[in-house]
């Protein structure tokens, strides 16, 4: 960075320099109270040079340092002698207890004068400088003074934290993490960040999905502008999206180079970088130079961005990513969009193709999956929606398992509702809606007079492929009346452990292994939308 002496006499509020660095906002502090000096704006305060002084003392700056920055106020009115003159009666006064218009002083004068800048160069010293010294400080008495158990953070306490998971887009982007998107290169990653970083930046709900209003950053290594322009077009407008792309006048910096900061200079929001192997020169295969990357990437999470990476998969496999294990350690949640196959006779980018995008191999948070179609007309997707009710039918199976694991009897129709309405934030008619639908295929029901007549639900254990399915929703009345059809059953979209019964039920998609001990069973279920994909593990 170019010195800030040999800068214009009279720089403004603007100046570049490094708030983290003493030294910077020191120079930059005393030419300005120069420039003021010179406009007049601090006539009439008798010891404004000693009020200075004694602020800058108080920071910590010692002789030579303090000398530069009158060198700095007073330009070509400089006086070597006078200034250290002042210093040592300053000095002398201090040690003495003598009473001394410093800081306070100096501070009220500004405000008076209305040179806001100013005092913000003014508290930015004294904080860096104080809450440095004070932290040392502090350091060094609880490491003679308080056995180290007595600073760590309680169970209790985490327990009583006024703190929550959000989602800036429900379910899939959490908020302030670090989330790899993966996926074959063409399948469409780049077309379905564009349609998230419009609804976050607008703030609107997204294929139903609740979206927290956040600035977001394209940052484009790789699409030329001709196809952001379409994209563009085709996806609509919004006022809160930036795009930082190869072609600018300061392009973006590759998160492996000197210049990696400069997305610190950002306010606080979504960056989504497309892509990660654009994004650096490294060896995405080496662990010590991703651990770097992904380091830098933490470092900008810990300031409050959320960061969405996209990156392609290995050749001949669809369900990873490519490079180094590092990228899975340090990433907190992973996505993967894969497409459902459906037979040797599709055809690519067919608006009769349907696509999964969910939580693939880790997550911090939680397990949450979305079904797709391509949408030629946009060039991007829409929600499959016959595939969407099958999740809905998975989602309302396992509140049953969940119940009947409770209760230890067969559930009926209030408790599941009630439920549902709770955990799975769906309506009382769509809920009664998908019950009816369910039936003989997923459940069967019956009426028992000893429960008051009421409406009990017993799963029905054969699996089936939900795309094979014709089950349509919109077919289905809310009805208290049960309605018979062929025994069908689907996989259960579940992530973790629970307690089990002493048998196990082998479907499609659900993949369990058995811990027996104590005469207890637990059993971990995932979704698996092929026999070959990969578990999902959830911490």
């Amino acid at each position: 960075m170019k010195s800030l002496i040999d800068l214009p006499e009279m720089p403004n509020e603007f100046l570049p320099y490094n708030r983290n660095d003493k030294n910077d906002v020191i120079k930059v502090l005393s030419m300005q109270i120069g420039k003021y000096k010179r406009q007049g704006m601090l006539d009439g305060f008798e010891d404004i040079d000693m009020a200075f002084m004694a602020l800058l003392i108080d920071a910590g700056f010692n002789e030579n340092q303090i000398i530069e920055a009158f060198r700095l106020v007073y330009l070509n009115d400089f006086n070597f002698e006078i200034t250290l003159n002042m210093y040592e009666r300053t000095i002398a006064r201090i040690n003495n207890a003598e009473q001394i218009r410093g800081a306070g002083s100096f501070i009220s004068k500004i405000k008076e004068s209305g040179l806001d800048n100013i005092e913000i160069f003014v508290k930015q010293l004294s904080i860096k400088e104080k809450s440095a010294s004070q932290d040392q400080s502090n350091y060094s008495t609880c490491v003679e003074s308080q056995p180290l158990i007595e600073s760590l953070l309680k169970w209790n306490d985490i327990w009583n934290l006024d703190v929550n998971i959000e989602y800036i887009l429900e379910g899939l982007i959490p908020l302030g993490s670090i989330i790899l998107l993966f996926g074959r290169g063409g399948i469409g990653k780049t077309s379905l960040c564009m349609q998230f970083a419009r609804a976050i930046a607008s703030g609107k709900v997204f294929w139903g999905l609740k979206t927290i209003k956040t600035p977001v950053y394209y940052i484009d290594f790789e699409n030329p502008l001709a196809i952001l322009k379409e994209r563009a077009e085709k996806i609509g407008k919004t006022d809160n999206l930036f795009v930082w792309h190869i072609s600018n006048k300061i392009p973006p910096p590759r998160l492996d180079s000197n210049e990696w900061e400069q997305y610190k200079q950002l306010p606080i929001g979504l960056l989504i970088i497309d892509t990660l192997r654009a994004a650096h020169l490294s060896d995405e295969n080496d662990s010590r130079q991703m651990a770097l990357i992904m380091q830098r990437l933490k470092e900008l999470r810990e300031l409050g961005f959320t960061i969405i990476l996209l990156h392609h998969t290995p050749k001949g496999n669809e369900n990873t990513y490519k490079g180094s294990t590092v990228i899975l350690d340090l990433a907190d949640h992973i996505l993967g969009l894969e497409e459902v196959k459906k037979g040797d006779d599709r055809v690519e980018f067919s608006g009769d193709n349907y696509y999964k995008l969910g939580v693939r191999i880790k997550t911090r948070f939680n397990p949450f999956s979305i079904s797709l179609k391509y949408n030629p007309d946009i060039k991007g997707f829409d929600i499959a929606q016959q595939v969407q009710q099958e999740d809905d039918f998975t989602k309302i199976y396992n509140l049953i398992v969940d119940l009947k694991n409770i209760k230890e009897e067969l559930p009926i129709q209030s408790e599941i509702i009630a439920k549902a309405i709770k955990e799975l934030k769906l309506g009382d008619k769509k809920i009664r809606a998908l019950l009816n639908a369910g039936e003989g295929k997923y459940w069967n029901s019956t009426k028992m007079p000893e429960r008051n007549n009421s409406r009990v639900f017993e799963l029905i254990t054969d699996a089936v492929d939900p795309l094979d399915s014709d089950i349509d929703i919109n077919e289905a009345q809310a009805t208290d009346e049960p309605i018979k059809n062929t025994s069908l059953s689907v996989c259960q979209p579940i992530g973790g452990y629970k307690l089990t019964n002493s048998h196990k039920t082998k479907s499609q998609g659900l993949e369990t292994s058995i811990n027996k001990g104590l005469d207890k069973e637990f059993e971990f279920v995932s979704q698996s939308l092929f026999p070959d994909e990969p578990k999902t593990n959830y911490f």
